[in-house]
């Protein structure tokens, strides 16, 4: 090897000593730079020793030559993998794969070529009520409304769980049979035929009775008394702050800023709700 600074295999993986102490950089062999180094002395010196194995062999078997970096790059890497058990140490691929195998069958997971017994459920044992009830809380917790094309979905959906193994014929009559029985239970929310399957057009009585609650409660609150702000104040202050509020505006704000407990705001793409908003807040830092 050259003489000189020893080569780190620290510095070369992990910086300069500086970006490990918070000492500023210094010329390598400096004191400095001889304490810092110093804190990883005892691994360093033995990964230099056997990156020295390595060199003093290679170099006896080709006389006369310098190894290169490309030799000295998978020296430094066996060179931190040896004398360390709690590192992954370089491996042959059969052993590696055998390793890992082993580790999966102690967790759970069986060998892919070992099959497995399947436990098939019978579509005689199906109970399709309980079946529909699932399928339709399911389409209620995603959404409120739904189509058939939605159903059909939740039913081989709801097979698929069930592990149920069968003819094609078979289990395209009981998806058929789930599907039907569904749409029987489900609501309609237009009055009227001819609508396009791809519509959202179908409920239940469990998304019908919680949407009714909801809206009794909002209007419970909405019918609180309550006093809004001045629309004068609001239209002064909004023209002080350079804001062109029209009546429309000025009258939201004033409920906005008031004492409602519930205030809803609703508005076209464009048609000043932000302008609204902005002028509220406005209002409430004064």
């Amino acid at each position: 090897m050259a003489s000189g600074t020893p080569r780190s295999p620290a510095t070369q993986r992990f910086g300069p000593p500086w970006l490990l102490t918070g000492t500023p950089w210094t010329r390598p062999g400096s004191p400095s730079w001889q304490r810092s180094w110093g804190l990883f002395s005892r691994r360093a010196t033995q990964i230099q020793h056997q990156i020295d194995r390595y060199e003093a062999q290679w170099t006896a078997a080709h006389p006369g030559d310098q190894p290169g970096p490309a030799l000295r790059r998978p020296w430094d890497a066996r060179a931190w993998a040896e004398d360390r058990p709690d590192k992954v140490t370089l491996q042959p691929g059969a052993d590696l794969r055998g390793r890992w195998l082993d580790e999966l069958a102690a967790i759970g997971y069986r060998d892919r070529e070992k099959p497995i017994a399947l436990a098939a459920s019978l579509v005689g044992r199906v109970d399709r009520d309980q079946a529909v009830a699932e399928a339709l809380n399911r389409l209620g917790a995603a959404r409120s409304a739904w189509n058939a094309a939605d159903i059909r979905g939740e039913v081989e959906q709801l097979i698929a769980r069930a592990g149920i193994i069968a003819d094609a014929v078979v289990r395209g009559e009981l998806a058929e049979d789930l599907t039907a029985r569904t749409l029987t239970r489900c609501i309609p929310l237009l009055a009227r035929t001819g609508v396009p399957d791809h519509v959202r057009a179908l409920t239940s009585p469990r998304v019908l009775n919680v949407e009714a609650d909801i809206s009794g409660r909002v209007a419970v609150r909405g019918a609180e008394p309550a006093t809004d702000a001045d629309p004068g104040l609001v239209a002064r202050i909004a023209d002080d702050a350079g804001q062109r509020l029209d009546d429309c505006q000025v009258q939201a704000v004033a409920v906005l800023a008031g004492g409602r407990p519930l205030v809803v705001v609703e508005g076209a793409a464009g048609a000043g709700k932000t302008t609204t908003l902005a002028a509220t807040r406005d209002l409430l830092t004064e």
